[in-house]
């Protein structure tokens, strides 16, 4: 039984990995980060200054971003706040609203100065608030602390995960250790618990 509880307890952990923002497209391991901004030269400068590490895509303003980010979730998002049909703390709000954009760690870019405009821009969701102008070095730093502490949360959230599936499956199994006589039966019962946990997880 012991041999059957360790090779069940695999089966458990390989399937409760978090399902959430996957970085790059598919061909490449760079994050993907949206930048959103009605301005052209703004938005090609930005772009220019992440691309050698980062998978840049760009929307002309928050609706455009909103579409893009719902279709298919980037790693971050680098909104200007002032835009037409959508701004930025509209669109903050609408990623925040949606369960497959509600982690994408979302950093606010703004003209508007001042102490109190970094706390409205917080206060709405937001993971960072960087003030224009900005240095290439200043913006890549806030992009790269705020995708490391995206990957640190989504790793936390999936080990705690893992844990209490593994802390179930175990308290199950050892329960029907305890009341049947048969290793046969403790066998069956340990497949129909593995049976009900993968469909929970699908």
């Amino acid at each position: 039984a012991e041999g059957f509880l360790a090779e069940a307890t695999h089966w458990l952990d390989g399937d409760t990995a978090t399902h959430g923002p996957v970085a790059g497209d598919g061909m490449t391991d760079k994050p993907r980060v949206l930048v959103v901004d009605d301005n052209a030269d703004i938005r090609e400068y930005v772009s220019s200054l992440l691309s050698g590490d980062y998978l840049v895509q760009t929307a002309v303003d928050g609706e455009d971003g909103l579409e893009q980010a719902r279709a298919l979730p980037p790693d971050l998002v680098l909104t200007d706040v002032m835009m037409p049909k959508l701004d930025g703390f509209a669109l903050l709000k609408a990623l925040r609203g949606n369960d497959r954009t509600r982690d994408i760690p979302v950093v606010l870019l703004s003209a508007r100065a001042g102490e109190e405009s970094r706390i409205e821009g917080i206060d709405a969701g937001a993971d960072d608030y960087v003030l224009k102008p900005f240095s290439a070095r200043e913006l890549n730093a806030r992009v790269s602390s705020n995708l490391t502490m995206a990957r640190a949360r989504r790793n936390f959230s999936r080990a705690a995960r893992e844990n209490e599936a593994r802390r179930s499956f175990l308290l199950t199994l050892s329960d029907a250790l305890r009341a049947m006589s048969s290793t046969a039966a403790v066998s069956q019962c340990a497949v129909d618990h593995i049976g009900r946990q993968l469909g929970a997880t699908d």
